[in-house]
């Protein structure tokens, strides 16, 4: 009997060819030839190439190679605005993703801008983040400084609490002639959008500011007003139409934001198509590095970039590029198992502790963190003697212990879903351990600064007078204070939540 094939239907055909176009052939590279066009752009024009470049998380970090950023560190500089902050009428200014490091770096610095690098999938020339939300955030503090600034000079030995409401935000702003709009947002979003952000956002985005624990940005009003913060966009087009970036202006303070893909719904036109010359060697994608989960099978930016010449002369195939992928998650995750790598880990511990050392308010007890890779149920060997070490994996196979003979608490927390419960069965865990009572210091590593950061939260107010009644304020404050010290702390809601819930219900008492 003829075996008859089932027939392939014409959805079935388009996710095929979809799932061949989207290969991750295609987006590394798409990815290396997009920052290649970053490459010449910055490295061109000498203003640009002493800007700090920033890579907007998550996207925007794949797009950052090695010759953008300083070698003696383990990255590229990160920076997080989300797109979501941004949509029409879901606008926010979110104090959790402040992004103070920026404002501290050219603070301090005396810098004349940053760059920040983006990128959006087919349909936009520039994400949300950079259209919408990084000018609100602009705009947002560019005002704040402004009535800080007034607040110092009229009311020099006041606290601003005293003297500042909601109400006299609104007339503040209305003085500035803020209503207009949105000033430091791009041409193309209309007038009634930049006009309907003010009216019905700009104070409340202000004032939450002023009753934030962010005090540490008051000092910087004078700076920033006398150069103030400014958004200045970058594609393909606008670089090759002006090459010199004239608009960047010494009186203020340049955001250059760069979208590092190609305008795919551009290249209709005949003068745009000769700007941007597309490989034909493979399916190009506009903002590859986009959704990272859908694709990456576990590769890094990091990874990538540290192994992207092997990746173009080894691999030929979509199958090559998985397999690729797959020995270098394999070399990396081993990597600490021998007793070279182990030196090596030592030193990245040693290197890591000295930049994340935390002080933690009212309290005269010590408390540090390191982000390394270390093996578990082993005690860092630096670590003194009397120090409470917590080591903290996302691996499901290890389980919450104490081992009281060395001081060593393990403890399974994962931002995965899955896992929602981890943190808060960490905490009841670390209650019942009666650690903190023991008045040691408290050393916390772990690979993810979102797990480990709120674990010293934890710590914080278990360390705190026991008899205190927490409220949601005392979490905010602290969440603020470490995303100041530590721009890489940067917890899901669901983490968050999982502490409110276990110091508000009374489960730490």
């Amino acid at each position: 009997m003829t075996q008859v094939s089932k027939a392939v239907t014409t959805n079935e055909i388009h996710k095929i060819l979809r799932k061949d176009k989207y290969s991750i052939l295609n987006r590394l590279r798409s990815v290396y030839d997009d920052c290649n066009f970053l490459e010449s752009v910055i490295k061109s024009n000498k203003t640009l190439s002493e800007f700090p470049v920033y890579g907007n998380l998550r996207c925007g970090v794949w797009y950052i190679g090695p010759s953008l950023f300083d070698q003696t560190k383990q990255g590229p500089e990160t920076c997080y605005f989300k797109s979501t902050d941004g949509h029409r009428n879901e606008w926010q200014f979110n104090l959790r993703r402040l992004n103070a490091h920026i404002l501290t770096r050219i603070h301090e610095r005396k810098e004349k801008g940053v760059i920040i690098i983006d990128s959006t999938r087919e349909g936009k020339s520039f994400p949300d983040s950079m259209s919408r939300t990084i000018p609100i955030w602009c705009h947002v503090l560019n005002q704040f400084f402004r009535i800080c600034h007034e607040m110092n000079e009229s009311t020099p030995n006041e606290t601003y609490e005293s003297v500042l409401t909601k109400d006299k935000i609104e007339v503040k702003l209305k003085e500035n002639d803020s209503e207009q709009k949105v000033s430091e947002m791009p041409s193309w979003i209309s007038e009634s959008e930049k006009s309907q952000i003010f009216k019905e956002k700009m104070v409340s985005f202000v004032w939450s500011l002023f009753e934030s624990h962010y005090k540490q940005l008051r000092p910087m009003s004078s700076y920033f007003v006398a150069k103030p913060l400014k958004c200045c966009y970058v594609d393909r087009f606008i670089a090759a139409n002006n090459k010199q970036m004239d608009w960047i202006n010494p009186d203020q303070t340049t955001i250059v934001l760069i979208t590092a893909s190609i305008p795919m719904h551009l290249l209709s036109s005949p003068e745009n198509s000769k700007i941007c010359k597309l490989n034909s060697s493979y399916s190009y994608i506009q903002g590859a590095g986009d959704d990272e989960e859908s694709w990456a099978l576990g590769l890094t930016p990091h990874l990538f970039w540290s192994n992207y010449q092997s990746f173009f002369s080894d691999c030929h195939y979509e199958n090559d590029f998985e397999e690729k992928i797959k020995s270098l998650l394999l070399a990396s995750s081993s990597s600490c198992d021998d007793s070279q790598s182990n030196s090596d880990c030592k030193q990245q511990q040693q290197l890591s502790l000295t930049h994340s050392k935390i002080y933690i308010p009212d309290t005269n007890r010590n408390l540090y963190l390191s982000q390394c890779p270390c093996a578990m149920n082993v005690r860092p060997t630096y670590a003194s003697p009397s120090d409470v070490v917590i080591l903290c994996t996302d691996d499901p196979t290890f389980t919450n212990t104490f081992d009281h003979q060395n001081q060593l608490i393990c403890l399974f927390v994962s931002e995965n879903k899955k896992y929602k419960l981890s943190l808060l069965q960490g905490l009841k865990f670390l209650m019942d351990s009666k650690v903190f009572d023991q008045g040691a210091t408290i050393g916390i590593f772990g690979m993810d600064y979102s797990c480990i950061g709120c674990l010293a939260i934890a710590a914080k107010l278990f360390m705190s007078d026991p008899t205190r009644q927490f409220q949601k304020k005392d979490i905010q404050k602290l969440v603020q204070h470490f995303q100041w010290v530590l721009p890489q702390f940067n917890p899901k809601r669901l983490l968050l939540k999982q502490i409110n819930s276990f110091f508000l219900s009374g489960d730490a008492s």
